[in-house]
């Protein structure tokens, strides 16, 4: 859908500024101004001519087509400096420039692809995005449309976040001809990152984009780059405003969608927190966000179509309210992560606290029982859920977000009695050890079973429905079989 024709600043509005808030530019009333009936006033009187693209130096082109000696020794010439030419161009104008060299990577990178916008974003909401919901379509198809037919392209932050969603949802179909690898494509997304989160006030944008570069390296088995993504993710959130907006003010009647938007990536980034928590030394490191509290209303990845711009969360279930009707599978699985977070936090206190150390085996007993109750729920949705569906596209649809969470159940489990059978924890004894011991051959069971289903329902492209910690949970169930047969079910999946 196209829009119209408008004038764009070259500067953020004084109110977005103050705010830190990322801005469009947009003349005569940014779209953040617009929205929320706000004074829109720019630092100087903008007179500002069209950008003529044959003035502006453009970087050197990015290989993301390795040749094939490259595929074959893994080696090749150095690539050319991305930004060289631009070192000199920081003036009043550098953004726009900036803007401008975003624009033109996407553009290399989708003619590299040979994908459409609408492919990768059908791609990304029909998948990753039910699985960790860091945006609305609605929404980013406004910010998309608010630059269409100007002069001006979109902002570096925006094209950031297009790019890092390609990266998450690179699936080539089977017909196409070119090879990309994602190393490569993650490589370019993570330099391009770096030079805008270096340029730019922080914004939603620039957040949503790391915690998908942060996701992404979780599931490539980069627990530890992860680790300080997802931390830098955190305190990009903290500095403008995410952190917390809910304790400090309130829960207002309404929720217009770009709040509902905001309140969903913080509950994102507390969640991956805590998820690639469990595989760096969790019991020396703590998490960069706090978890919500047990009255905090559970997120939704979905707007009812009758529910309009506005949300209403006085009805919607909280974080305590495990049995309640109707939780969605985004909220099951901020229960999930809010267990796993008791977790984290007791094997740290036995850690850096020996007193407190002394009464833990109690405590993990308690967890332990809270997600066994948790994972029955789960189960059950999710099976409900498989069965009531009438394609395989909308079993795929409603399979993806209960999957996750069960996920992140099975891995606070494999992580609880793991800990307990390598721990000298005060008042343990053999039966707790071999209580342990059946609790890690029952998940490992359930992940031999969800190998085998995955690998049945599942064609190429559908990939993306796998939640990202089951990567780590299958290499634990391998850890707990000796059958050959079963071995081979599990790292067929994980090959995937």
């Amino acid at each position: 859908m196209a829009s119209s024709f408008n004038e764009f600043a070259v500067q953020s509005c004084e109110t977005c500024k103050g705010r830190k808030r990322a801005c469009n530019k947009v003349l005569p009333s940014c779209g953040y101004c617009k929205r929320r009936k706000l004074e829109c006033r720019y630092e100087t009187p903008q007179n500002e001519t069209s950008l003529d693209a044959a003035t502006i130096p453009m970087p050197p082109p990015i290989n993301l087509v390795p040749t094939k000696d490259i595929a074959k020794r893994g080696q090749g010439p150095p690539p050319a400096p991305l930004t060289s030419p631009f070192d000199a161009l920081i003036t009043a104008k550098g953004g726009v420039i900036l803007d401008q060299m975003l624009q033109t990577e996407v553009g290399k990178i989708s003619g590299a692809l040979g994908l459409t916008w609408e492919y990768i974003s059908v791609q990304f909401f029909r998948f990753f995005n039910r699985w960790l919901p860091v945006t609305f379509a609605a929404l980013l198809d406004e910010s998309l449309n608010s630059y269409a037919n100007s002069r001006y392209p979109p902002s570096a932050d925006l094209s950031v976040f297009i790019l890092a969603i390609t990266l998450v949802t690179l699936h080539l179909p089977g017909e196409s001809k070119l090879k990309i690898f994602p190393q490569d494509m993650y490589l370019t997304v993570k330099t391009l990152f770096g030079r805008v989160q270096a340029e730019v006030t922080a914004s939603t944008r620039l957040v949503q984009a790391s915690l998908l570069v942060s996701a992404f390296e979780y599931a490539c088995g980069r627990p530890d780059a992860a680790w300080i993504s997802i931390g830098n993710c955190a305190k990009m959130a903290q500095a403008i405003g995410l952190y917390g907006r809910e304790r400090r003010e309130g829960i207002p009647p309404g929720f217009n969608l770009a709040a509902l938007e905001e309140r969903n990536v913080w509950w994102c980034i507390a969640i991956m927190e805590r998820v690639i928590l469990c595989e760096v030394p969790h019991q020396v490191l703590r998490p960069t966000s706090d978890y919500p509290n047990l009255a905090a209303p559970l997120p939704s990845e979905s707007v009812p179509a009758d529910m309009g711009n506005q949300m209403s969360l006085q009805d919607t279930p909280t974080l305590s309210a495990r049995d309640a009707p109707n939780i969605s599978p985004f909220g099951r699985q901020a229960q999930a992560a809010h267990l796993l977070s008791q977790l984290l936090h007791l094997t740290y206190i036995a850690t850096f606290s020996p007193p407190e150390a002394e009464a833990i085996l109690p405590k993990l007993r308690s967890l332990d029982h809270s997600l066994q109750s948790l994972l029955a729920h789960t189960m059950a949705s999710t099976n409900n859920n498989a069965g009531s569906s009438s394609s395989r596209s909308e079993s795929l649809h409603l399979r993806t977000g209960p999957v996750a969470a069960t996920s992140i159940i099975v891995r606070a489990l494999f992580t609880l009695h793991e800990y307990i059978l390598a721990y000298p924890i005060p008042g343990k004894s053999a039966t707790d050890d071999n209580n342990s011991r059946a609790a890690c051959r029952t998940m490992t069971r359930i992940m031999i079973d969800s190998a085998n289903d995955h690998y049945k329902r599942l064609q190429a492209d559908d990939i993306d429905s796998v939640a990202l910690s089951s990567r780590y949970n299958l290499r634990a169930a391998l850890r707990w079989t000796a059958d050959e047969e079963e071995g081979k079910i599990l790292r067929r999946l994980d090959k995937a």
